[in-house]
């Protein structure tokens, strides 16, 4: 049923996953075992592209430890069955940061644009991402201060381009559904709160149950 139930504009749920969950059930059926094929193969992908990281930027032996890392990571690896939000972050964070590495190695606009767009869709998991992404653009243009000021200005405005093309479609719902200015939720800081909560090493591990003593915590 879309979003009923839920009001107007989102609070802490970001719009892309149910709605990546709701096309796989349109096009195939409601299968949860194919979502759950799904999330694994996001999980290869991510191993996949920390290796990759690692492997341009340090050597191919520090790639290939840190994409078996990830591969077994253990608070990656639980959370693969499951249907959450967090079995679509780490994907979608990694893809972020090989974008940015792709985009700074040399910087060209088309290279931002797709950083832009792939940060945009990001933060459409989760909107605690965005904040992460501009200050990506941020320090390269700190960093670039002294450089061609048109070529700054170019790449800075094509990741920009590309985080409103992925962004603004939802802030346009968001507008007609409620009247209000709401970029993509309502409930970043409740999002960064929880992030950190959950992300201890006794929560990770299953040490406590998250849903039990990290949510009282939160809340």
């Amino acid at each position: 049923n879309g979003f009923d139930g839920f009001g107007a504009v989102l609070n802490r749920r970001a719009p892309l996953y149910p709605l990546f969950v709701g096309g796989l059930f349109a096009a195939f059926g409601d299968s949860p075992r194919l979502v759950q094929i799904v999330h694994a193969l996001c999980h290869a992908a991510t191993a996949l592209m920390v290796w990759e990281i690692g492997r341009r930027r340090f050597t191919p032996r520090a790639g290939l430890v840190a994409g078996l890392a990830c591969a077994l990571h253990p608070s990656l690896l639980r959370y693969v069955a499951d249907f959450h939000i967090e079995t679509f972050l780490p994907p979608g964070f990694t893809a972020t940061a090989f974008a940015a590495e792709r985009m700074l190695a040399p910087p060209t606009p088309a290279r931002a644009l797709a950083f832009g767009a792939v940060a945009g869709l990001t933060a459409l998991a989760k909107a605690v991402a965005l904040p992460g992404a501009l200050a990506v653009v941020l320090w390269w243009v700190w960093t670039e201060r002294r450089g061609d000021r048109r070529r700054i200005a170019a790449v800075a405005a094509a990741a920009l381009v590309g985080m409103g093309a992925a962004i603004l479609p939802w802030t346009a719902r968001n507008w007609r559904s409620s009247g209000a200015f709401v970029p993509i939720t309502t409930g970043l800081g409740d999002a960064y709160l929880r992030g950190v909560v959950f992300s201890r090493a006794e929560f990770a591990t299953l040490r406590l149950a998250p849903y039990t003593y990290a949510e009282q915590e939160c809340n």
